[in-house]
């Protein structure tokens, strides 16, 4: 006959992060919150005794890449704490355009004109007459509010469209949000001239003031528009800080520059020995992050040989955007953008997909180690360095998504849990 069980416990062990565990009905519920296998002792007791075995938890990475036409560039991203909004161009990088993306709804929202907000039509792929490229674009956490820059003098708020007027040249540029200032800062460099200007703006887009005290060193112009964000502020600093490489002449090296302010009263310093010898090539900066403490964190990357170069990827920090400290971690390829996530405590570097046209993610927590822990198959980030409209591509952790977001010159967008 069969044996009466009277009472019934059910417990598990390591359970990971996002997954619940019901003890009355030994069942899970939920969705891990990382990718992986996960090996989950679970035990049941009753009156006749318990036992214990392995259960194992699989979890795949969360990843989305929406496929888009060749006339649309998707270049960099904003997180305002509910839905990403997204920039790029389109058209061959003739007009600017954004649109929005909700992570947990999965809803897309229509793709918008950056300059009237209308949604794109099919006719606009043939309207060259005017050019609204997309710029930069920054956004204040707190109120959520953003700006967008595009064409030669316009700016895009979470309102609408402000004409800055044709006396400001905003050819290349850089931008960033500053949580003491409570401003946004711009530097912008023309193609007649190799003095910078800088400009600060309020939280709606109103311009408050500038400065042309910016003046390049040794007459080698400030490369404004690079692959990372090359403009970030740091609430320990009290400043900003600008980074910049050109080569001075053929005979002598790369450098780099970096430039720190409090927006509009600038200062320089110069990196003469950035860690590398006998690079044949040159260097170029790539990413400057700041990190919750305040930390600037820049990534540059140096090729040694003309003909099919070795590419190394190099970290340093700094405090006070003065003094820099070269980390010993490397990448060997070119990582085009860094970000890094405050709850977990790592570093995200996301290298190009020019030699496989694949692009792969590597991880670190102290910048001095990295592992390579996704490939992101015929994702290719590549640059099209001879099309100035096209901005670059620039990675974020999302908080909203908790994940990484990475726009894509190719696709939309990639969201995935790392």
């Amino acid at each position: 006959m069969p044996k009466n069980i009277t009472s019934v416990e059910w417990q598990a062990q390591d359970i990971p992060s996002g997954l619940a565990f019901d003890k009355a009905t030994g069942t899970f519920t939920g969705t891990p919150s990382a990718a992986g296998d996960f090996t989950v002792p679970v035990s049941v007791t009753t009156n006749y005794g318990s036992d214990t075995k392995n259960v194992l938890v699989k979890a795949a990475e969360s990843e989305e890449i929406i496929d888009t036409s060749n006339s649309r560039y998707i270049t960099e991203c904003v997180d305002d704490g509910e839905k990403i909004i997204f920039f790029g161009n389109y058209n061959n990088g003739s007009r600017g355009i954004f649109f929005t993306y909700n992570p947990i709804s999965e809803i897309k929202s229509d793709t918008f004109d950056i300059f009237d907000g209308r949604p794109l039509t099919v006719n606009d792929v043939n309207n060259t007459s005017e050019n609204y490229a997309f710029k930069e674009a920054a956004i204040d956490p707190v109120s959520k509010k953003w700006l967008a820059f595009f064409g030669t003098h316009y700016v895009r708020t979470h309102e609408g469209v402000k004409d800055l007027g044709s006396d400001i040249n905003l050819n290349s540029m850089v931008l960033c949000w500053s949580d003491t200032l409570q401003k946004f800062c711009v530097i912008a460099n023309s193609t007649t001239s190799n003095e910078l200007t800088s400009y600060l703006f309020d939280v709606d887009g109103n311009l408050l003031d500038s400065s042309t005290q910016i003046r390049d060193i040794e007459n080698f112009k400030f490369k404004a528009v690079s692959r990372g964000k090359n403009l970030n502020w740091s609430n320990t600093a009290g400043k900003f800080a600008a980074v910049s490489s050109q080569m001075i002449s053929p005979s002598q090296p790369y450098r780099v520059t970096i430039y720190s302010s409090d927006g509009l009263n600038w200062n320089s310093s110069i990196i003469n020995d950035y860690g590398y010898s006998n690079y044949q090539y040159g260097i170029d900066t790539e990413s400057l992050i700041t990190l919750d403490d305040g930390t600037f964190i820049l990534s540059s990357v140096a090729a040694y040989g003309l003909a099919n170069p070795d590419f190394v990827t190099s970290f340093h920090k700094s405090i006070d955007g003065i003094n820099w400290t070269r980390c010993s971690g490397t990448i060997s390829w070119v990582s085009f953008s860094i970000a890094w996530n405050n709850s977990k405590e790592k570093f995200y570097a996301l290298t190009n997909g020019s030699q496989n046209k694949s692009s792969q993610i590597y991880v670190s927590q102290d910048l001095s180690n990295w592992q390579l822990i996704k490939t992101l198959v015929k994702f290719d980030i590549s640059i099209d360095y001879d099309n100035s409209n096209l901005s670059p591509v620039k990675m974020i952790y999302s908080d909203t998504a908790n994940a990484l977001v990475i726009p894509a010159l190719n696709k939309d967008f990639y969201i995935g849990q790392v």
